[in-house]
C-alpha cells in the first residue's frame, strides 16, 4: 500500500472536467493526423528551415522586437510539423534544433521577466498566467504557443534540456510556480461563444502543460543542479509545505510532483549538499508544525513528498535522514499521529492510515545495512533448529531505528484502539517482510513494552498475541522477555477477555514444544496460572456465585470466568505433563490442594481431574492418589456421578481405554512381586479378570490383551482354581468347548458365589459337555485328584476341557495344546509342583504322548515341552526315561532295535513307559489329520501303545539336535538358587532310609541361616549375609 501511495504521489494530476480536445488541438496548432499528409509535413519543414535561416542570417540588421516577431511566426509552423512526430526525430529532421531551442528558451524567459518585474506577486502571477493561457486567436495565444513549443522541445532529449537549462528555463518556471500560489480567485464567467473554453478549463489546461514541462526537465540532473545554483530549489520545499488558497491547491500539488521527480532523477551530490546546507527539511517541518490552516490530510500529503525525498536520498547519503532527525522530524510524526487520532473528520481516518504506511516505509530507508547481533544475548532457551536469520536486502530490512521508534512511541501514547491496531498491523508487516527485522529490533523491547497497554485496548489484544505466536511459530524463537511481560499482564489484568486471549496463546505455545514448560516456569507464568486457579476456586466457594440473579451482565462475567478457568487448567495440565519440577512447584504454590478442592464442582471437574492425573503420574504422586481416593470414599453415597468421574477421569472412549490400559500396566507391574501376587490371588483378581475382561483376554488384537494375559499368567503361577482355568481355556469358545449344561453351571454358581459369572446365552453352543481332563495331551493320571492352590499342584485332572477331534479342527487343537503346555510350564517353576508331577510320571507321559514335538525343533509345542521336561528332569529322572529322551528322532541310529525286548521290559516295568489297555481305551482319538509322527500316536488295532514310529524306524545317521544337548547340560548342571532372584531357600523335609541315608529339616522362618552367595549376587544378599531359617542334616 505504501508503494501504491508513493506512485500516486508521483503521478500526474488530471483535470476535474473533460476538455473539448478538438478545440484545444486547433488552438495548440496540432491538426489531426488525417489532415496532415507527408507532402504537407515536408513543405512545413522546408518553410520552418527557411524562416529560421532568415532569423539567423538576416539580410539586414533586425531589432529585438523584429527577431521576436519572426520567432513567433515560426512557432505555429514548428508545432504543426513536430506536434505528432516522435520526439527523437526532431534533431534528425531539423538540424538547427539546438539553436532554435536557445532562441525559444530566451524568448520564454524574457517574456516572463517582463511581466514579473516591478510588480507585486499577485499582479505578476496574474500577468504571467494571462500571457500563457490559451486564447481564441493565434495572435492573442502567443504565450500558449511558446509554452507548447517548450513542451515539445523538453521531450527531445538530454542535449535539448541542457540547452534550455543554460537559458535558465527551469529556474524561471519554478519561480512562476511559486508565484502562482498567490493567484486571485477568478469567478466563473460563462463562455462568450460555444467554441470558447471556460476560464476554469483554460486554467486547468495551463496547469497541466506547465507541470509537464517541469517534470520533463527535472527528469535530468542538470535542471536540479541549475535550481540549486540559482537558489530556487528551496522554493519548491517551501511551496509544498505552505498554505495556499483552495483554488490554488493544484499548483501546490504540481510543486510536490516536481519535487518528487527531482528526488527520483536529480539527486546528485551537489543537490543533496544544497538541501543539507539550506536546511530545507527543517523549513518543511517548521511550516507543517506552525501552520494552523493546514488540514491533517494536507500535512500527510506534504510528508509524502518529503518521504520520497528521504527514500531516494538515502541511496547516496545519510545526510538528509540525519537532518530530519536533528530537526525533530520523528517527534513531529508521533505528534501528528496523535493529532490525527483525535480528529473527528472522516478524512482524518484515511490520513492516519496513510501516515502509518509512510512511517512503515521510512523504517527501511538508510545507507547502512543493519544486522542482527548474532545469537541473542542471554537466551537461555532455544527451540531445535533455530538460527538467526540474515537480512534479505534493501527494501525489506529495517535500516532506520528512529522511524520504528515513531510507531512504538505512538502506540504507547495512543488513546484509541484504532491507531494501536494500525501500528500493530504495521509492525506485523515489518516482522513478516524480513525475519531478521525482529532480531534487529530486539533491543527496542517492542512487544514487552506493549504488554502493559494491551490490557487497556481490547481492540488490539488478539493482534498482539498473534504477533507473539508469530515469533514462536514463524521465527522458531523463544521470546522470554515478552513472556515475562505476559506474566505481569496476567497478574495485574482485571479484564477477563484479555486474560482469556493471553491464556489461549500460552496453551498453544505449551503444546508446541516441551521447552515451554521450563520457560513458563522460569518467567513466572506457572505461579501466575496457579494464582488464577486460586481465584477461580474462591469464586466457586462464594455462595453468591452459585445463585446469580443479577441479569445477563453477571451471567456473561461468570461465563468468562469459567472459560478462563478451563484454559488455565488445560495450560497447567500441559505444563505438568512429564515435568517433575513443575509438579513440585505446583504443589509448593498450593495448586495441588486447590485442584483437589474443586473436583467436587461439576463445571470444572473434568479439567481438574486432568491436572490430578498428571500429578499422580509425577514423582511424589502417591499423596495425590490417596487424596483423590479419599475424596471418592468420603463423598456421600448419592454422589455417584462424582465417583464415576473420578474413576473414569475422562468420559471419551479413547481416554477411557487409555486409562484402562494405564491401570492394566500398573497392575502388571504390581504382580511381579510375589507378595502382591498372594494378595491379589486372595482377592480373586484372576476371577475378576475373567469376569470383567473376558473380551480383551479372548481377543489377541485387543489393546488390553498383552498386559492382562501377562497378569493372568503371573497370578496362575501363584494359585489357580480348576474352574478359573477351565473358563480361561474356554475364552473365545475354541472347539465349541463352551459350557452347555445350564443346570450344572447354575449349581456351580450356587456353591461358588465368588466364581466367574457368565451369561447363559453366551455359553450355549452345540456339542457335549467337555470332560475336564488333561488326557487330551497326557492321558489319565490317577494318582492326582482335584485342584491347584497356593502354588502347589494337587490335581490337573480338571484343568483342561477335552473333546473329540473332528475334521478340520487340527489348527484349533494345536492352539489348545499350546495353551495347556504354556500353563503347565508356568506351574513347574515351583519345586513342590515339580515333585508332585514327577511322582505322577509327567516326564514319562511327555515322552509317550509328545515324542514328535520333543524330537522336532520346528514344532510349535517343542519349546514349552522341552523346558517343562528340563524342569522335571532336574527334579527326578529315571534311566529309562532319559534313554528314551536321548533317542528321540533316532539320532546316530540309536533307536531301540529289539521290539520284543522292549515289550518284555514293559512287562517287567509296569511303572515305566508301558500303558494299560483300559487306560488307553479311555481316550479314543480319530487318526484323521494326524501323520505317522503325530504327537498323539496309537496302534491301528487300538490295543497296544507305541511310543512313536520315529523311535523304531531307521534313520540316515542324523546328529543330536543342539537344543537337546543344551537341555541335557542344563539338567545335569546344579542350579544355584541365588542366581534366580531368591534370597531365601525354600522350606523342605527330606528323608532317605537307605543304609547311607540322611535326614534334613529346613525351616527358614524359624532360625537364622548363613547364605553363601555366588559372585553374581543378583538377590541383593551379600556374601555371608544372615537370613532367617533353621536347618539340620545328618549323614
Amino acid at each position: 500500500m505504501l508503494a501504491e501511495h508513493r506512485e500516486n504521489s508521483r503521478a500526474g494530476f488530471g483535470l476535474k472536467k473533460p476538455l473539448k480536445m478538438n478545440m484545444v488541438k486547433r488552438i495548440m496548432g496540432r491538426p489531426r493526423q488525417e489532415e496532415c499528409s507527408p507532402q504537407d509535413n515536408a513543405l512545413g519543414l522546408m518553410h520552418l528551415r527557411r524562416l529560421f535561416s532568415e532569423l539567423c542570417h538576416p539580410p539586414r540588421h533586425m531589432t529585438q522586437k523584429e527577431q521576436e516577431e519572426k520567432l513567433y511566426m515560426m512557432l505555429p509552423v514548428f508545432n504543426r510539423v513536430f506536434g505528432n512526430a516522435p520526439p527523437n526525430t526532431m534533431n534528425e529532421k531539423f538540424s538547427d534544433l539546438l539553436q532554435f531551442t536557445t532562441q525559444v528558451s530566451r524568448l520564454m524567459v524574457t517574456e516572463i521577466r517582463r511581466r514579473a518585474s516591478n510588480k507585486s506577486t499577485e499582479a505578476a502571477s496574474r500577468a504571467i498566467v494571462q500571457f500563457l493561457e490559451v486564447n481564441q486567436s493565434e495572435e492573442a495565444s502567443r504565450g500558449w504557443m511558446l509554452l507548447t513549443t517548450i513542451n515539445l522541445l523538453a521531450s527531445s532529449g538530454q542535449k535539448t534540456v541542457d540547452c534550455m537549462t543554460t537559458m535558465s528555463v527551469p529556474s524561471t518556471l519554478v519561480k512562476c510556480l511559486y508565484l502562482f500560489f498567490d493567484l486571485p480567485h477568478m469567478p466563473e464567467v460563462p463562455a462568450a461563444t460555444q467554441t470558447e473554453l471556460p476560464l476554469a478549463d483554460r486554467r486547468a489546461l495551463l496547469q497541466k502543460v506547465f507541470v509537464q514541462i517541469l517534470v520533463k526537465l527535472c527528469s535530468y540532473v542538470s535542471p536540479a543542479e541549475e535550481l540549486a545554483q540559482k537558489d530556487d530549489l528551496q522554493l519548491l520545499f517551501s511551496a509544498i509545505t505552505s498554505w495556499c488558497p483552495p483554488h490554488n491547491l493544484p499548483w501546490r500539488k504540481s510543486a510536490g510532483e516536481v519535487l518528487t521527480t527531482i528526488s527520483r532523477h536529480g539527486l546528485s551530490v551537489n543537490v543533496v549538499k544544497y538541501i543539507h546546507e539550506k536546511e530545507c527539511l527543517s523549513t518543511c517541518i517548521q511550516n507543517m508544525q506552525q501552520s494552523d490552516d493546514l488540514s491533517p490530510l494536507e500535512i500527510v500529503e506534504m510528508f509524502a513528498g518529503l518521504s520520497c525525498f528521504l527514500k531516494d536520498s538515502s541511496d547516496v547519503s545519510q545526510a538528509l535522514l540525519d537532518d530530519f532527525r536533528m530537526c525533530q522530524g520523528y517527534t513531529f510524526l508521533v505528534d501528528l499521529m496523535i493529532r490525527l487520532e483525535q480528529a473527528k473528520e472522516d478524512e482524518s481516518k484515511d490520513a492516519l492510515k496513510d501516515l502509518v504506511n509512510l512511517v512503515t516505509a521510512l523504517t527501511t530507508y538508510g545507507v547502512s545495512e543493519l544486522k542482527p547481533a548474532g545469537l541473542t544475548t542471554g537466551a537461555p532457551f532455544l527451540l531445535p533448529g533455530f538460527v538467526v536469520p540474515q537480512p534479505s536486502g534493501k527494501g525489506h530490512t529495517v535500516r532506520n531505528i528512529q522511524a520504528f521508534s515513531v510507531l512504538q512511541n505512538a502506540f504507547l501514547k495512543a488513546k484509541s484502539g484504532r491507531l494501536a491496531r494500525m501500528i500493530l498491523e504495521a509492525i506485523a508487516n515489518i516482522y513478516a517482510a524480513d525475519y531478521a527485522n525482529y532480531f534487529i529490533l530486539e533491543a527496542q523491547h517492542t512487544l514487552s513494552q506493549f504488554a502493559e497497554r494491551v490490557a487497556k485496548l481490547p481492540e488490539v489484544q488478539s493482534k498482539y498475541f498473534e504477533l507473539l505466536e508469530f515469533v514462536v511459530f514463524g521465527l522458531n524463537y523463544v521470546p522470554c522477555k515478552e513472556l515475562f511481560s505476559v506474566s505481569v499482564l496476567l497478574k495485574s489484568s482485571t479484564s477477563y477477555g484479555c486474560s482469556i486471549t493471553a491464556t489461549r496463546t500460552l496453551l498453544k505455545l505449551g503444546r508446541h514444544h516441551p521447552v515451554f514448560s521450563e520457560v513458563f516456569r522460569e518467567v513466572g507464568l506457572l505461579e501466575v496460572l496457579v494464582n488464577l486457579l486460586h481465584k477461580y476456586a474462591a469464586l466457586l466457594k462464594d455462595p453468591t456465585q452459585a445463585h446469580d440473579e443479577q441479569g445477563d451482565a453477571k451471567n456473561n462475567v461468570a461465563e468468562e470466568q469459567k472459560q478462563l478457568a478451563w484454559l488455565v487448567m488445560e495450560t497447567l495440565t500441559v505444563l505438568l505433563q512429564g515435568s517433575n519440577t513443575n509438579a513440585g512447584l505446583f504443589r509448593e504454590f498450593g495448586g495441588a490442594r486447590c485442584v483437589h478442592n474443586i473436583v467436587k464442582y461439576r463445571q470444572c471437574r473434568e479439567h481438574a481431574l486432568m491436572i490430578i492425573q498428571q500429578l499422580v503420574l509425577s514423582s511424589s504422586g502417591d499423596d495425590d492418589m490417596g487424596t483423590l481416593l479419599g475424596l471418592m470414599h468420603s463423598a456421600p453415597s448419592a454422589e455417584l456421578q462424582l465417583k464415576t468421574d473420578i474413576l473414569r477421569a475422562r468420559s471419551a472412549p479413547q481416554h477411557a481405554l487409555d486409562l484402562q490400559l494405564a491401570v492394566a500396566n500398573i497392575l502388571q507391574l504390581l504382580v511381579h512381586s510375589e507378595r502382591n501376587q498372594q494378595i491379589l490371588c486372595e482377592a480373586g483378581l484372576h476371577s475378576r479378570l475373567l469376569q470383567r475382561c473376558s473380551c480383551a483376554l479372548g481377543d489377541e488384537d485387543h489393546p488390553l490383551h498383552p498386559p492382562l494375559q501377562r497378569m493372568f499368567e503371573r497370578l496362575a503361577s501363584q494359585a489357580l482354581e480348576p474352574m478359573v482355568l477351565r473358563e480361561f481355556l474356554r475364552l473365545g469358545n475354541p472347539l465349541n468347548c463352551g459350557a452347555w449344561d445350564k443346570k450344572l453351571l447354575k449349581q456351580y454358581r450356587v456353591h461358588k458365589p465368588s466364581s466367574l459369572s457368565y451369561e447363559a446365552e453366551m455359553r450355549m453352543k452345540e456339542g457335549t459337555l467337555l470332560q475336564a481332563s488333561l488326557t487330551v495331551v497326557f492321558g489319565e493320571m490317577p494318582s492326582i485328584t482335584i485342584r491347584i492352590k497356593q502354588n502347589i499342584l494337587l490335581s490337573p485332572s480338571t484343568a483342561l476341557p477335552a473333546k473329540r477331534r473332528s475334521i478340520g479342527q487340527g489348527f484349533h487343537a494345536l492352539d489348545l495344546q499350546l495353551a495347556v503346555a504354556n500353563i503347565l510350564q508356568l506351574l513347574v517353576h515351583s519345586e513342590r509342583n515339580q515333585q508332585i508331577l514327577c511322582e505322577a510320571g509327567l516326564h514319562s507321559r511327555l515322552l509317550q504322548r509328545c515324542s514328535c514335538a520333543l524330537g522336532d525343533e520346528d514344532h510349535p509345542l517343542h519349546p514349552p515341552l522341552q523346558r517343562m521336561f528340563e524342569r522335571l528332569a532336574s527334579q527326578a529322572l529315571e534311566p529309562m526315561v532319559l534313554r528314551e529322551f536321548l533317542r528321540l528322532g533316532n539320532p546316530l541310529n540309536c533307536g531301540a532295535w529289539d521290539k520284543k525286548l522292549l515289550k518284555q521290559y514293559r512287562v517287567h516295568k509296569p511303572s515305566s513307559l508301558s500303558y494299560e489297555a483300559e487306560m488307553r481305551n479311555s481316550m479314543t482319538l480319530s487318526m484323521e489329520g494326524f501323520g505317522p509322527d503325530s504327537v498323539f500316536t496309537i496302534n491301528e488295532d487300538n490295543s497296544q501303545y507305541r511310543i512313536s514310529r520315529s523311535l523304531v524306524r531307521s534313520a540316515e545317521g542324523s546328529t543330536v539336535p543342539l537344543t537337546r544337548v543344551k537341555c541335557l547340560v542344563s539338567m545335569t548342571t546344579p542350579h544355584d538358587i541365588h542366581l534366580h532372584g531368591s534370597s531365601v531357600t525354600p522350606a523342605f523335609v527330606e528323608f532317605d532310609t537307605s543304609l547311607e541315608g540322611f535326614g534334613c529339616l529346613f525351616l527358614p522362618s524359624l532360625a537364622p541361616h548363613n547364605v553363601l552367595s555366588s559372585n553374581a549376587n543378583t538377590s541383593g544378599v551379600s556374601d555371608g549375609a544372615v537370613v532367617s531359617g533353621m536347618g539340620n542334616d545328618q549323614a
